[in-house]
């Protein structure tokens, strides 16, 4: 909220201008008018040089050759979407991974939790903006090297996803009575699960975690009832078995199997005893190679593209070359929806790297596409009110704009 209030407070500050007409509808209207008027003047033998030169009995010459330069830069706009399908998931399957990793931190009660390691991406952000700003950009014309990052992330991505979901390979097998049978959802929270038999009907076991996070269950009379406890974080836990201490200091760890097992004699002498099976080996803190990567191809594709986008559009295409840019984020989402929805792979991990495949594909598109694009100065491009096109900037983009 305090953001939207200052962003309010300052309005009486802002230069605002009023819009002149919407020049994305012209646009669409001229390209539509071009395409309708050639095909009505192929039968008379009425060429053009160019496919939208065929609007140019009912739109100026200026207009005409705007949107000529303006789709010249939208061809490189094609391979986008692929590079956004990447990067809008770092709110979805990155934190996915990250829940099936290790947070806690050796020595404190801290643990970190996986959407808290978004937080390292804007740190990351302010500290190599100007060191790609002095060193990096000079070289670079076009955010390919942001997208040969980013495949490099993808394939770091897919690894950590196959090391992180990796078991032993050993496992406990215990067949007890014939108790209910349990489906586990897909997705599902932590969940710590009580068991026990008739015995036991009218006690109570309670859990507290270092953090004073509390639980008690009451075993009921019906021997085949389960019951969960969801929704408590990782952390050192404490059991009680009515008011008797049990299995003291547990720590319960992301991704652990974890039983307590409470045998009473017949005189009330409790003893447990936890098994379990080991939890995630791989930190969380693994991933932050991952997120240098993603933070150095963000930087280099997203400000290089920019750049690059409105230094050769036209002045007057520049609101239309905005949402082009935002259409591919739109089309990148809908990349990601398809594949999520088609359920190609069952592990993740192959997953990330089919996504880092269509990278390193979609760069070859891109940079065929790049080479054959030629440079083009708008230097002496502008709103000119005879609403001509400047005669040195004419002969260049003729010449140009024709070939394609």
């Amino acid at each position: 909220m305090s953001p939207t209030v200052v962003f309010l407070l300052g309005r009486p500050l802002y230069k605002i201008n009023k819009p002149k007409g919407n020049i994305c509808l012209s646009v669409c209207q001229c390209i539509w008018y071009a395409v309708k008027n050639k095909s009505r003047m192929i039968s008379s033998n009425q060429t053009r040089s160019h496919w939208l030169d065929y609007a140019d009995d009912k739109y100026s010459n200026k207009i005409i050759n705007d949107i000529k330069i303006l789709l010249r830069v939208l061809v490189l706009f094609v391979p986008l979407p692929v590079f956004w399908a990447l990067f809008d998931q770092q709110g979805s399957k990155w934190t996915s991974q990250a829940d099936r990793m290790r947070g806690d931190l050796t020595g404190t009660s801290f643990a970190i939790k996986a959407d808290q390691m978004q937080v390292i991406n804007p740190f990351l952000i302010l500290a190599m903006i100007p060191l790609f700003q002095y060193f990096v950009y000079p070289s670079n014309k076009l955010p390919m090297f942001g997208c040969c990052t980013y495949t490099f992330y993808f394939v770091f991505q897919g690894t950590a996803y196959y090391l992180s979901n990796n078991t032993e390979g050993i496992g406990q097998l215990t067949r007890i009575g014939d108790f209910d049978n349990i489906t586990t959802p897909e997705k599902e929270p932590t969940k710590i699960r009580f068991l026990y038999n008739s015995d036991l009907q009218g006690k109570n076991v309670s859990l507290e975690s270092s953090l004073g996070y509390q639980q008690t269950v009451v075993f009921p009379a019906d021997q085949l009832y389960t019951d969960y406890i969801t929704g408590y974080p990782t952390g050192i836990y404490k059991f009680t078995f009515g008011s008797v201490a049990l299995a003291q200091d547990v720590a319960l760890k992301r991704g652990g199997v974890y039983v307590l097992n409470i045998h009473c004699s017949s005189s009330q002498q409790c003893e447990s005893k936890v098994l379990e099976v080991a939890p995630g080996l791989v930190h969380m803190l693994w991933l932050l190679p991952q997120y240098i990567i993603i933070t150095a191809a963000e930087i280099m594709f997203s400000i290089t593209g920019f750049e690059f986008a409105f230094t050769q559009a036209p002045v007057s295409m520049k609101s239309v070359l905005s949402a082009c840019w935002l259409l591919t984020v739109a089309f990148g989402n809908l990349i990601v929806v398809i594949v999520a929805e088609a359920k190609f792979f069952e592990n993740q991990a192959y997953e990330f790297l089919l996504f880092a495949s269509l990278m390193v594909l979609d760069m070859g598109v891109f940079m065929f596409l790049a080479m054959s694009y030629q440079y083009v100065t708008h230097h002496d491009i502008e709103e000119d009110e005879d609403d001509k096109v400047p005669h040195q900037s004419s002969a260049t983009l003729g010449s140009t704009v024709a070939e394609d």
